[in-house]
């Protein structure tokens, strides 16, 4: 009676290892930049509410600067946070002819009485769109992950 295994019997094992390493490989590359892209739909809501919490706080107004070309969007005064070179990001405002801003720098502003001009972002990477909607209780409220029917037409 033989102790041990067999060459051929390690050499399946470092297969199937190997081959299960490479699909879990290949799983992770394809979420990762989707988890990407919905933490940045989060953490843009998330700054938005932030504002609008620290205008009634301080009892002053509160800028949110969204930079359309260079990808960022800041509080002034706070961090400057980036978004993602995959996602492309367009305001809509409030108004009903207005058209949707896809560059330039885009101000939303709160003061104590909570007013603002924007009505939702949306955030597009390939064929997925996030919508942020403007929201008069909940400041700004994620509207889930879609299709972009606006692209298609």
């Amino acid at each position: 009676m033989s102790r041990g295994f067999t060459l051929i019997e390690v050499m399946i094992v470092v297969f199937l290892m190997s081959l299960i390493a490479g699909i879990t490989t290949i799983f992770f590359a394809n979420t990762l930049p989707s988890a990407r892209y919905k933490a940045t739909a989060r953490e843009l809501a998330a700054t938005i509410k932030y504002a609008r919490h620290l205008a009634f706080l301080k009892n002053e107004k509160q800028i949110i600067n969204i930079d359309l070309d260079a990808k960022n969007y800041f509080i002034k005064g706070r961090e400057t946070r980036s978004i993602p070179s995959d996602i492309s990001v367009t305001v809509y405002e409030k108004e009903a002819n207005a058209n949707p801003i896809r560059e330039g720098q885009y101000i939303i502003s709160y003061d104590t009485t909570g007013g603002s001009d924007w009505s939702s972002i949306e955030l597009a990477r390939k064929e997925r769109v996030i919508t942020i909607k403007s929201d008069p209780i909940m400041v700004a409220e994620i509207n889930g992950d879609k299709n972009n029917e606006r692209n298609k037409r």
